[in-house]
């Protein structure tokens, strides 16, 4: 029996000290050792002792056991504090059942253990109620909890020295903090709405990826707070760590890294402000934001639904692609799981491991619709809803232990779906306006539907029939519970309806119970059956409507409705449609009780443009469905411009696809060239810009390189484009550019030449005084040597050394100064001469 859910969730206390002093003394052993500890303690297999059968209380049932045995606990609350004892497994008795409730019965630890080993707690849930300081105290303890709800609590579970930790596939939620560890494995498993942190981190010693694929979210300080650590820490991956209040995690060891890679922070790129201190969080789940039409494709956008549902938005939905998942999924709010195709059983999500295979949280918004959920008979819940808003349409739920079952106030409402082939179709208790309609349980091994403690809600037009037990068991007294109108109930193997409180009377008016009058035989309790229904068939046709998408014009398209008569007597009736839709089969159908068929509209479209029109369904009631359909032409795949000419230098350049056409058309860009690089655009739907970057080419000759984009969705593919890069200019410089010389005959006279192309050097015109002694030719840089004769002339003269290369001259110009000139003696200076004097030059 649970627990009446407290008014306000639990109450506060003192904040809890997560910082408090721990012995670091004892050495740590190998890791060869403690695994042959870890897994060998837990090997051996003993006897179960059942509580309250065998012994009243869990202490006296553990301080019973022997090593090996089980601890069994019955659904039922138990006020205890708990010492734990080494090699004993403490467990519900179906697996996982967290109506087995411990609740503390004063302050301290609900369980505490100290230095054993082999502890193995499973399956039940843990009510510390608001007084308890811890869950789950463990000191120098091995220990295993795995499919737990801790709630409740100071600290959901908390350690001394060093005790060797494994959590999986648990809840920690409404504790002060979460769990308070120093190392160990924590997997699979939800830390929320704790008031201080999810998870804190003491002393980190020897673990690696010790925290992964967790939910750690809407806590309200820290998701997780690393206080030191001895040896690394890595989160993840594969973790969801979002919307705690102050940060998502805080690295509070001002000399250690955490790494903290592959998780999704609640949105893509994460924000750095969310994380404090040292935490490398690149790469991370999501790289991209969700899509702007609030649709994410399965596997097409991302490979698993998981990951699908992180990248989401709120009001978003994950679509599924036929196929089969192998999965645990763990739901987030405000986003709808769908088949591609509306109402699609060939999407199947089957159990990857025990546990649920769907299972939320406190939140709402959630929306299961028109696919398959197969538990392979290993999964312990098809769907599990912990206070969790939640509407479930068109859904197929089987070989679950329970198809849907829930825990804790959830507000659930399962409309058009199958639940069949589980042990028990559903397991609900203190639901809030719960509403089935529309809905087959039947051929469950157990009861159709159980209902537990308080429920509240309606069962209406619901075929609950030829399951192993009970169609509708209610074991204790409801509120406001109404099964009916409309209901067939008939052909269970227990009774149709058993009622468990003795002083109460069940509403259950105007169903069909298999004949007219009803036989009294069928119902255990007091039941209130009158009037009640003859013969009346009912038709169900689901889905309210089907959309065939966009199809090439020329082509077709097929989808379903799923015909079912869950009322009384036999349903005969036709099916019709308009142009261009049509009905392929069956047109008429003729259905017993609780008989369905499926019947195929195909869509041939010989226009282009939107299409919509009612398939009409008589027999009944009768009912009509929209069907709408779009016709396009082919795509046609263009890429602008089909050229790119760039510099020679290093740079980016850019090419837009189109679709010229219509419909969809995914394509893929590539180019085997090695100085091209694809920036961005390597993929894309429909149309996108394509970067390329391209690196500096080395060489003078121009180049081209071939980018090819490719599609298997239009005709004309590929179209290939080109990149052309200019080769490097041709550069011939000469140093100097004009040169001075004397007179005099010299040698040695240089030119420098600097260039990238090879070249010649000569002399130039009436130059022939000029003589080009060496580097008269090159391929780069090099020198050009000449010499010069003598001027005699009495005027200076010009020549010139001409370099030419790659289409470039150029011209050094020498000026050589005119020879010098002996004017004679001065008249000045010659002595005066008499008459018949004379002076002789010699």
């Amino acid at each position: 029996m649970k627990t009446p859910k407290p008014t306000n969730g639990h109450s506060s206390s003192d904040s809890l000290d997560v910082g408090m002093t721990r012995n670091l003394g004892r050495q740590m052993v190998s890791l060869a050792t403690m695994l042959l500890a870890w897994f060998g303690t837990w090997a051996a297999q003993g006897a179960d002792i059942h509580v309250p059968a065998d012994y009243p209380t869990v202490q006296q049932g553990l301080y019973a056991s022997r090593s090996g045995d089980r601890v069994v606990l019955a659904a039922g609350t138990y006020m205890e504090n708990v010492i734990l004892v080494s090699n004993v497994t403490v467990c519900a008795s179906d697996g996982l059942d967290p109506t087995s409730v411990v609740v503390g019965a004063a302050s301290g630890a609900v369980f505490s253990g100290g230095d054993i080993v082999g502890v193995v707690l499973r399956g039940f849930t843990v009510d510390g109620f608001g007084s308890a300081s811890t869950g789950i105290w463990v000191n120098d303890t091995e220990i295993l909890v795995d499919g737990l709800i801790v709630t409740g609590c100071q600290a959901g579970m908390d350690y001394a020295h060093w005790p060797t930790i494994k959590v999986l596939n648990s809840r920690f939620h409404h504790n002060e903090v979460g769990a308070v560890i120093n190392g160990g494995v924590v997997r699979d498993s939800t830390f929320s709405q704790n008031s201080q942190n999810g998870i804190s981190v003491e002393t980190w010693n020897w673990s690696e990826n010790a925290i992964r694929n967790c939910q750690i979210a809407s806590n309200g300080n820290f998701g997780i707070a690393v206080n030191r650590l001895i040896d690394p820490l890595t989160i993840g991956p594969d973790n969801s760590i979002f919307s705690n209040a102050v940060a998502d995690v805080a690295n509070l060891d001002g000399f250690s890294v955490v790494r903290a890679e592959g998780n999704w922070w609640g949105q893509a790129p994460p924000d750095p402000s969310r994380l404090l201190g040292n935490v490398d969080y690149i790469p991370y789940v999501g790289g991209s934001a969700p899509p702007a039409n609030g649709i994410i494709q399965v596997p097409a956008d991302y490979p698993t639904i998981q990951m699908g549902l992180y990248a989401a938005s709120a009001g978003g939905r994950v679509v599924l692609a036929a196929g089969t998942y192998e999965a645990n999924v763990l739901l987030v709010p405000d986003v709808t799981i769908c088949a591609s195709d509306g109402l699609d059983p060939t999407s199947v999500v089957v159990g990857a491991a025990s546990g649920a295979v769907f299972s939320g949280g406190d939140f709402g918004g959630v929306v299961l619709r028109g696919f398959t959920i197969d538990g392979h008979e290993t999964a312990t819940q098809g769907i599990w809803a912990n206070s969790t808003e939640i509407l479930i349409d068109r859904m197929i739920v089987t070989r679950c232990q329970n198809g849907l079952e829930e825990y804790n106030w959830p507000r659930i409402h399962v409309l058009n779906s199958w639940f069949h082939g589980n042990e028990d179709g559903m397991n609900l208790g203190g639901t809030m306006d719960t509403l089935i309609e529309g809905t087959v349980i039947s051929d469950n091994v157990n009861d159709g539907i159980a209902l537990a403690s308080w429920p509240n809600g309606t069962i209406r037009n619901c075929r609950i029939a030829d399951n192993g037990r009970n169609g509708i068991t209610v074991a204790y007294e409801f509120d406001g519970l109404v099964i009916g109108p409309g209901n067939s109930i008939y052909g269970n193997r227990g009774f149709d309806i058993a009622y468990g409180d003795p002083d109460g009377y069940l509403p259950a008016e105007n169903n069909w119970w298999g004949q007219a009058p009803p036989n009294l035989s069928r119902f255990s309790g007091n039941i209130d059956y009158i009037p009640y229904l003859a013969q009346q068939p009912s038709l169900v046709v689901t889905p309210t409507n089907q959309d065939f998408g966009s199809i090439l014009l020329g082509e077709t398209a097929d989808q379903s409705f799923a015909v079912m008569n869950i009322g009384t007597g036999t349903l005969a009736g036709t099916v019709s449609v308009g142009a261009p839709f049509s009905v392929i089969g069956p047109s008429h159908y003729n259905l017993g009780v609780g008989q369905s068929t499926v019947v195929t509209i195909r869509y041939c479209p010989l226009a282009v443009g939107s299409h919509s029109n009612n398939a009409t369904f008589s027999g009944g009631a009768s009912a009509s469905r929209p069907v709408i359909g779009n016709a396009h032409l082919p795509p046609e795949l263009a890429v602008a411009p089909t050229t790119r000419t760039v510099a020679s230098t290093a740079g980016t350049t850019t090419f837009v696809v189109t679709n010229s056409g219509g419909g969809s058309m995914l394509y893929d860009v590539s180019t085997e060239v090695s100085w091209l690089d694809l920036v961005d655009g390597e993929y894309g739907l429909n149309g996108g810009t394509i970067t390329i970057a391209h690196l500096a080419n080395p060489g003078m000759t121009a180049r081209t390189g071939l980018v090819a984009v490719t599609t298997s969705d239009a005709g004309n593919s590929p179209v290939v484009v080109m990149v052309i890069q200019a080769g490097i200019p041709a550069s011939l410089a000469i140093i100097p550019t004009g040169a001075n010389v004397p007179a005099a005959a010299s040698s040695g006279q240089e030119v420098a030449v600097m260039a990238n192309v090879s070249w010649t050097a000569a002399r130039g015109a009436n130059s022939t005084w000029i003589t080009i002694t060496g580097g008269s030719s090159g391929s780069d840089n090099g020198t050009v040597t000449y010499n010069v004769a003598v001027n005699a002339a009495d005027a200076a003269r010009t020549g010139s050394i001409v370099v030419s290369g790659g289409g470039i001259t150029r011209t050094c110009t020498v000026v050589q100064a005119a020879a010098a000139v002996d004017p004679g003696p001065d008249r000045n200076t010659l002595p005066h001469l008499s008459d018949n004097q004379s002076i002789a030059f010699t």
